[in-house]
């Protein structure tokens, strides 16, 4: 009893410093399952880049930069991979509402796990994608809620005859398709577990292609944190 109405004070008094949204709560440790391809190439995580003109100089634009995490100031809660012709971003799971699967100094969100993937490709097809997840010795399946989320970008990445968006405009614009797929698994989350997802029913060009597995690892480091 003592402990919880410590904990309540110390509630109370954070809202009486921070009665508005955006008030800074100083640096926090956080621990989360960081994603870590099995192979692909051009592996990186976005978050290691703090600036647009960093990630330009490390060779990352187009889809790697919308690759950014979900989570203020982390660094390994999403990567960005190449593999068998199509690019890949794969985020730290979600446990409800769009938070993170996270503890902070501590404390954790427990609610079930949702892994969020986005593909681009060409002649992309989605056939009941499904998901295995592996964790503490089981096995768990979910099927993808897939939409469509195509994305603005150059010339570069467009497929051969794609119109662009505003013909007139001063920078030429162009549609690039992107697809989410979303995974729900009725487990909990648990940021100092070790998963292992895996991802079948994907097609590019009439060839199903093979995603490669990603293990998630719990990562731990000091962040800024924020109240949302």
């Amino acid at each position: 009893m003592q402990v919880i109405f410590l904990r309540s004070i110390a509630a109370l008094m954070l809202l009486a410093v921070c009665p508005l949204a955006g008030c800074y709560l100083g640096p926090q440790k956080v621990t989360y399952p960081a994603p870590l391809p099995s192979s692909g190439e051009h592996i990186f995580y976005p978050g290691e880049y703090r600036t647009v003109a960093a990630e330009i100089a490390a060779g990352i634009t187009g889809f790697g930069t919308l690759c950014t995490p979900l989570e203020h100031g982390t660094t390994r809660s999403s990567v960005a991979f190449r593999s068998d012709g199509v690019q890949l971003c794969l985020f730290t799971p979600n446990a409800g509402d769009l938070l993170t699967c996270m503890s902070a100094n501590g404390y954790a969100r427990r609610q079930t796990l949702i892994f969020q993937l986005y593909i681009s490709a060409s002649d992309l097809e989605i056939h009941d994608a499904q998901a295995t997840l592996d964790v503490d010795g089981k096995s768990f399946q979910s099927t993808a809620a897939v939409r469509d989320s195509p994305y603005g970008g150059g010339l570069d990445e467009a497929t051969p005859g794609t119109k662009p968006i505003n013909p007139g405009a001063a920078t030429l614009i162009y549609s690039i398709p992107r697809t989410q797929l979303v995974f729900h698994f009725n487990q909990p989350c648990n940021p100092n577990a070790s998963y292992r997802l895996s991802i079948a029913g994907i097609t590019v060009d009439g060839r199903e292609i093979e995603i490669p597995s990603v293990e998630f690892h719990p990562f731990s480091e000091w962040v800024q944190r924020y109240l949302d």
